[in-house]
């Protein structure tokens, strides 16, 4: 009876481990993991007869008391595509929450020595992996950012990279540094192109991490395509006492230019605040100009050079 009451404890030692490595791991433990924490194969398949374990796929169990999610499905894919494996190209894209088309199947890359083939699952390998590629996501083992857009560098078009880059930019999950290190490490292969990359990469303007939204960032390429000075991004200046920002700025000229965008002014508060704060910007002694999405190029182009014509002449008035 001893053996018996020692061997049950054991075994509930043994889901203990099991359910504890689980939970870390969106309800999923690999049959490595399994046999580490102490579980013997025919206790796996017991588990699995008792419906304790649902298989995933090859090599990795779900525990049936966790839900199904999305994040569940793909580090099942990573999981069974070996310890050095990612979410990789639109998957990871995707993971990241970045502007780029959906992903039509999972995406993992691992080593070249590994060739995994998973239903459902795309597999690239790669023998230019270094430990900054890699990285996690709600627990999910993915490409950086930065390796991502080189990977997708061939896939996308100019405009598509583009706007992924200009969405990791002013989220700040990357920077141009980074972006140039990894376009500089990586040849030519299938599916990334080089020289798109830098050349998107080159198109890029200063001050992108520092702009808020998609119609801030037509306003100042609308600027700068017209030949414009470039005014300073998200300047912000101290009004009694209290420090405002301004979209963007020419302080010499005392010129402040705001951008409103419908979905900033949602709420009520946002809108009276965003009212107030132009009224203070013009008591300070700055000639305001708004733009909104309405505003025409040729509108933007000829206020901000007649403001900055006028004003600028009497700049030191």
């Amino acid at each position: 009876m001893s053996q018996g009451v020692a061997k049950m404890r054991r075994m509930g030692d043994m889901d203990v481990r099991m359910f504890t490595t689980a939970a870390g791991q969106h309800g999923l433990v690999t049959v490595r993991q399994l046999l580490e924490i102490g579980m013997s194969r025919e206790s796996v398949a017991r588990r699995r007869r008792t419906g304790m374990l649902r298989a995933v796929r090859r090599g990795v169990f779900a525990v049936t008391s966790h839900p199904t999610t999305r994040e569940q499905s793909l580090l099942a894919a990573v999981l069974a595509a070996g310890p050095t494996a990612a979410l990789s190209h639109l998957s990871a894209a995707g993971l990241w929450g970045l502007v780029a088309p959906e992903p039509g199947m999972i995406e993992v890359t691992t080593v070249l020595e590994r060739s995994p083939r998973l239903p459902g699952v795309r597999c690239h390998r790669s023998g230019l992996l270094v430990d900054l590629d890699r990285t996690r996501v709600r627990g999910v083992p993915v490409h950086s950012v930065e390796r991502t857009a080189a990977d997708l560098s061939g896939r996308l078009a100019s405009d598509e990279l583009g706007r992924l880059i200009d969405d990791a930019i002013r989220r700040r999950l990357t920077t141009y540094s980074r972006l140039w290190r990894v376009h500089e490490r990586l040849p030519r292969a299938p599916g990334r192109s080089p020289r798109r990359f830098a050349d998107v990469l080159l198109a890029r303007t200063p001050g992108l991490a520092d702009r808020e939204s998609v119609l801030e960032d037509r306003v100042y390429e609308v600027i700068r395509a017209a030949g414009l000075p470039l005014p300073v991004p998200q300047f912000r200046i101290t009004i009694g006492g209290r420090r405002r920002r301004i979209d963007f700025a020419y302080p010499d000229q005392r010129i402040a230019i705001e951008v409103d965008g419908y979905d900033v002014h949602r709420t009520r508060s946002a809108f009276d605040d965003d009212r107030a704060r132009g009224n203070e910007i013009v008591l300070a002694g700055y000639r305001l100009l708004r733009f909104t999405s309405r505003s025409t190029d040729a509108e933007i182009v000829d206020q901000v050079r007649r403001a900055i014509h006028e004003f600028g002449e009497n700049a030191g008035a």
